[in-house]
């Protein structure tokens, strides 16, 4: 199932699972990351022929045992006329802003885009789209001088 939670407590030598399906659909090419405030937030959508089509945010409070969708979040009003994610990676800077970066398909046009939240994930604004890099399945960091790398 792609929507059990496993957590590793041993710096991942052992994996345990805690949840065996959360409340939203199996996903992939999706980011976890987590918030200042400790709320975990998962982004990306459900599995549809092999591209994601739920842009929902998901929001776990209690490490990843329940998980309540934001209802605030909808890429299509960030984004007109996007409906599927093709992949996407976040990440938290040292003051809590939350960047998204992602691909998106629109008309059978794949987009970059970057999003960020500076309320803990509430609200998300473009900031970027297109974005000035080019489509990958890889991650995102952030460095120790608050630079981000893709």
């Amino acid at each position: 199932m792609k929507n059990s939670i496993y957590k590793s407590i041993d710096n991942g030598n052992n994996w345990y699972k805690i949840v065996d399906s959360a409340e939203w659909a199996p996903r992939q090419r999706n980011t976890l990351i987590q918030t200042k405030s400790g709320d975990l937030l998962l982004y990306g959508g459900k599995i549809q022929s092999g591209f994601s089509s739920d842009t929902s945010i998901w929001r776990s409070t209690d490490n990843g045992i329940n998980w309540t969708t934001t209802g605030e979040f909808n890429l299509d009003t960030i984004i007109p006329g996007t409906d599927r994610i093709y992949n996407s990676s976040g990440v938290v800077l040292s003051d809590g802003t939350i960047v998204i970066l992602s691909s998106s398909l629109q008309s059978d046009v794949t987009t970059n885009y970057v999003m960020r939240s500076t309320d803990n994930g509430k609200t998300f604004t473009l900031v970027a789209n297109p974005a000035s890099y080019s489509g990958r399945y890889s991650s995102v960091m952030v460095s120790d001088s608050n630079d981000i790398i893709y």
